[in-house]
């Protein structure tokens, strides 16, 4: 239960789980430093995946989400400070597209995060985080929907806004109740008049399998979750770095283990 965490012997248990995961962290590093100095692996990136892998691998979800930020606050956190930069800069930035906009989806637990201006936007992304689906998203992920979809369209013809799924983490949340959030914001947005053919979706890590999921409801419906009807096919899906597997003893997955710290 997530009350343990704040008990007493809950927080024992977590400082001694603190202690052995800088252990973890730190034989992550020397056996993964010198491969991803061949590889050319930044590595100011490979020391903050090595602390994602350490934090998803060595605590308990309960434990993950008592030491992160809860979704909703990352997001609004990051609007904030983004808004802030954009202010101070000549010319100033686009602030008419970086509101705080949440929706909810009603009767799901989720909501949908808005970056951009979705009454203006012709184009739209609907974006599933990774993070194991025991982790919020991180400031990066707002800041890539940002700067790849948003930023990216100013000056073009097609004006771009991303809708960022605020899903349930687990253990609170089981198969297949992330699923039916990501139906819901799918439907949603279809409902609200997006054409198919202007939204695309995706996401990292576990956002992809997410993404996998969704499009197999599309295809073959679950019983227990309302159908996505498409009178057309979407634009596309994007998949980036997606957990497709829980098999971990593959050739490849060896040989990358320590130096490609994926963070599902």
């Amino acid at each position: 239960m997530a009350s343990d965490t704040h008990s007493f012997f809950g927080k024992l248990g977590l400082a001694v789980r603190i202690l052995l995961a800088v252990k973890d962290l730190v034989i992550i590093l020397i056996r993964g430093l010198p491969l991803a100095i061949r590889r050319r692996i930044p590595l100011r990136f490979f020391f903050a995946s090595s602390v994602g892998r350490t934090l998803l691998g060595s605590f308990s979800p309960n434990q993950i989400q008592y030491l992160t930020t809860p979704t909703l606050e990352v997001y609004e956190t990051w609007v904030k400070k983004l808004r802030a930069k954009l202010i101070q800069q000549t010319p100033q930035g686009p602030l008419n597209l970086l509101n705080l906009d949440i929706e909810n989806l009603g009767g799901t637990g989720a909501s949908v995060m808005w970056i951009g201006d979705r009454k203006e936007a012709s184009k739209i992304v609907l974006f599933f985080h990774g993070g194991g689906y025991i982790a919020p998203p991180l400031p990066g992920h707002f800041t890539w929907c940002w700067e790849a979809y948003v930023n990216a369209s100013l000056g073009a013809k097609a004006h771009v806004a991303v809708a960022v799924l605020q899903y349930t983490l687990s253990p609170r949340a089981q198969y297949p109740d992330q699923l039916h959030q990501a139906s819901s914001a799918l439907n949603h947005l279809l409902q609200s008049g997006v054409n198919p053919r202007d939204l695309i979706f995706g996401g990292d890590s576990a956002g992809g399998n997410l993404t996998v999921q969704l499009l197999y409801h599309i295809l073959h419906p679950h019983p227990n979750i309302p159908p996505v009807k498409l009178v057309q096919p979407v634009a596309g899906i994007f998949l980036v770095s997606p957990w497709l597997s829980n098999r971990t003893d593959t050739a490849g997955a060896q040989y990358r283990k320590y130096s490609e710290n994926s963070v599902t």
